[in-house]
Order: C-alpha cells, then structure tokens, then sequence
C-alpha cells in the first residue's frame, strides 16, 4: 500500500486533469494498480536474491532497471 499510496496522488492528477468517464477512470486505476503490484513483486524478488548473495551488483542494477522498464511500459498502456 505504501507504493500505491506514493502514486496515487499523480494518478488522480493525471486522471483529473484528462476527460475521462468514471468507468475508464476505474479501468485505468485498476490496471495502472496491477502494473505497480506487479513492479513491487518483482523488485522485492530481485532484493531478496541480492541479499542472499545470489545476484552480483551489476546484475541486481540491470534487474531493477530492467523492472522499472517493464513497469514504465505497463503504466503507458494503460493510459492508451
């Protein structure tokens, strides 16, 4: 909740400031809301291999970037 809270502020603002129906807005809050969880999972996933040791610093740069992508990406096409 402390993530969707984060970005919930930016995503009224977003959604205010676009016209958009209730039923789209709700459309995109959900999806927007699914893209963020989904982030969350994998970055904790990505932070309890490196804290393990099982990952390399290099690599636990490239795969919280690469999540933020996928995250980015997500979010973009909710907004479509």
């Amino acid at each position: 909740t402390t993530w969707r809270d984060k970005y919930g502020a930016a995503l009224d603002a977003y959604l205010q400031d676009k016209e958009i129906t209730a039923t789209e807005e709700a459309g995109m809050k959900d999806c927007i809301e699914a893209g963020l969880t989904r982030w969350q999972a994998t970055v904790a996933a990505i932070d309890a291999e490196y804290i393990k040791g099982e990952m390399s610093v290099d690599a636990y740069n490239h795969a919280i970037t690469n999540a933020a992508q996928v995250r980015d990406h997500e979010v973009r096409s909710c907004k479509a």
